[in-house]
């Protein structure tokens, strides 16, 4: 086994297999120091500049009046009508049923599609056209047809997450005979 050579400077050799002259590889920093010293400038900026200009707060809160209504929102009895633990619940029930719901239901749409080629010729055409609607476009049309409840916000939930699975589970799913003799073959194991 050959070691890679290392220089000081951070930058690493690797051995070329065509016989070119190697290139450096540079390491990078994953430690997130540099993301976090990224955020608190971005912070400060935000501060500095709602403050020496004067906006309002109601227009632009400063990230610190932010963490204050946050910190007294989780501070006060559950039972208190300024408290944020419900809405905070309630908001997460919602993002997580229409995720499970839209994952299903395009994983299993998927599946028929990729099974059954009369389905997909026939479906795709709408299923297209409705994914290219903005959401915000249909979000006024939810709310008419399922109310000013939690229905509304995971029927459109369930629509965001639904394409993107859709459309990448079709791929996968894919077989064509020149497949299936590869998954019969013996693991290497």
């Amino acid at each position: 086994m050959t070691s890679l050579p290392v220089d000081t400077s951070g930058v690493v050799s690797r051995p070329s297999l065509v016989g070119a002259m190697p290139k450096p590889v540079v390491r990078k920093d994953h430690s997130g120091i540099g993301k976090l010293v990224i955020l608190v400038v971005i912070l400060g900026v935000w501060e500095a500049i709602v403050r020496g200009f004067k906006v309002p707060e109601i227009l632009v809160p400063t990230p610190t009046s932010i963490l204050e209504a946050l910190w007294q929102g989780f501070n006060v009895p559950y039972s208190s009508p300024l408290a944020l633990h419900e809405p905070t619940l309630m908001t997460m029930y919602k993002a997580l049923f229409g995720l499970t719901t839209g994952s299903v239901l395009g994983l299993a749409l998927a599946m028929a599609l990729s099974r059954f080629r009369v389905v997909e010729t026939y479906a795709m055409t709408y299923i297209m056209a409705f994914q290219s609607m903005p959401k915000v476009a249909i979000a006024p049309l939810l709310i008419v047809w399922c109310g000013f409840g939690p229905t509304s916000t995971i029927v459109l939930v369930t629509a965001s997450c639904f394409f993107p699975v859709l459309v990448s589970d079709r791929k996968s799913t894919r077989l064509n005979s020149s497949h299936i003799p590869l998954s019969r073959m013996p693991s290497s194991a």
